[in-house]
């Protein structure tokens, strides 16, 4: 269950965060990969979406190589657009 597993991702990031940044991020990134394969466009998958992008963003300056920074930023902003939330790109 795609569900499922993005929850488990998306927790063992949060449990990670000041653990090791490294297993975060990649553990935000297969949630972004999840999300993106669930079908529909209800705000729920908005949101799970938005969630794992927005960590990545925030947690950006702490990663080696940023040069996917911008992309990454560039698609959380029609995300946020799209889903009239604001609060992820303050």
């Amino acid at each position: 269950d795609l569900q499922v597993a993005y929850g488990w991702h998306m927790r063992a990031a949060a449990w990670s965060t000041n653990r090791d940044i490294a297993a975060a991020r990649g553990n935000w990134e297969r949630a972004c990969e999840i999300a993106d394969q669930l079908p529909g466009d209800a705000p729920v998958l908005q949101s799970m979406r938005i969630a794992p992008r927005t960590m990545l963003c925030v947690t950006d300056w702490q990663a080696r190589p940023v040069q996917n920074s911008w992309g990454r930023f560039e698609v959380l902003r029609e995300l946020c657009n799209k889903a009239g939330e604001k609060v992820s790109l303050a």
